[in-house]
């Protein structure tokens, strides 16, 4: 590795290291300050970061990146999450390619943008999926309040006391959208449409339906609620009895990229050899594709909806 890489890669690191320590410290005052019931003015960094944020978000694509961040509930804004993903671009970069091949550590770069991405939809999905565990306890709360004469919203408005986050926050969104007169309706899809699962779905159709017809909405909202519980421990097993083939999808990638770093330190140098040769780049083209298939077709078998 020449003087200039390890240059450009501390540069890197610090950069990254430097960003984690400024967003952990404003976690943490963010927590302090929501812990204490205050509302501190916003400082001369926070404000400019926000206002980078806000000139961010006039383009559509970082218009969408900030909807997916806050769908997914990372306390990022725009700026810190494109500053982080190029950063650990930038050194994955340098690291790979200082230490196996130039070549392979643009591939390197696209694994990492990848894998950032794929986190922050990972985030989405976990977050659906805790707010799908707390539907058969916000059944019964809608339930019970039915069944004391509550009219639908103000149960979700006492749901939205009762339950804990993400539910709370969903259910205080949705009570204020009816507060400030949007429909029963059009709240509802707003909620489906910031959770897409079907357990949600089923929630909404039932609710609206009884709203409709006028049905007896504490059964409903009682039968749901065991259904619910029931689909939850089946989505359980499930996972339980499927995270074996799931880790040998992982395993597929990981065996690949093993051989090929193995190759390299047998015969220093062979990456690059492959790729400036016509017959490597078809062998390495070839591997990578029966690699990957074999990883997409491991995930399909695997992957249950329910």
């Amino acid at each position: 590795m020449s003087s200039a890489q390890i240059i450009l890669l501390a540069l890197g690191v610090s950069l990254l290291f430097i960003t984690a320590v400024v967003m952990l410290t404003r976690a943490s005052d963010r927590d302090a300050r929501i812990e204490s019931g205050m509302v501190a003015q916003e400082g001369g960094v926070q404000a400019l970061r926000n206002g980078i944020d806000g000139l961010l978000r006039k383009w559509w694509v970082t218009e969408k990146l900030s909807d997916e961040l806050r769908a997914a509930d990372l306390r990022l804004g725009v700026l810190e999450y494109l500053v982080l993903t190029v950063a650990a671009a930038f050194v994955a970069k340098l690291a790979v390619g200082a230490v196996i091949s130039e070549v392979l550590g643009w591939v390197g770069a696209l694994v990492v943008l990848k894998v950032s991405w794929s986190l922050v939809k990972r985030a989405q999905r976990r977050r659906v999926e805790r707010f799908a565990a707390q539907l058969p306890a916000l059944a019964r709360i809608l339930a019970n309040g039915a069944n004391a004469g509550l009219a639908l919203p103000a149960g979700i408005a006492l749901a939205a006391n009762e339950l804990a986050e993400p539910a709370a926050h969903e259910m205080w969104l949705t009570s204020e959208a009816l507060r400030y007169g949007r429909t029963l309706e059009s709240a509802l899809a707003d909620l489906r449409d910031r959770l897409p699962s079907q357990e949600v779905g089923v929630m909404v159709s039932t609710l609206l339906v009884q709203q409709r017809t006028g049905g007896a909405v504490v059964t409903a909202l009682r039968d749901m609620s065991e259904t619910l519980d029931a689909r939850k421990e089946l989505r359980r097993e499930i996972r339980t009895t499927m995270s074996g083939p799931m880790f040998t999808g992982y395993a597929t990638i990981a065996l690949g990229l093993f051989t090929m770093v193995m190759l390299n330190q047998m015969s220093d140098g062979l990456i690059d050899t492959m790729f400036s040769d016509p017959l490597g780049r078809i062998a390495l083209g070839a591997g990578g594709f029966l690699f990957s298939i074999g990883f997409i077709l491991i995930r399909t078998i695997t992957k249950v909806r329910l």
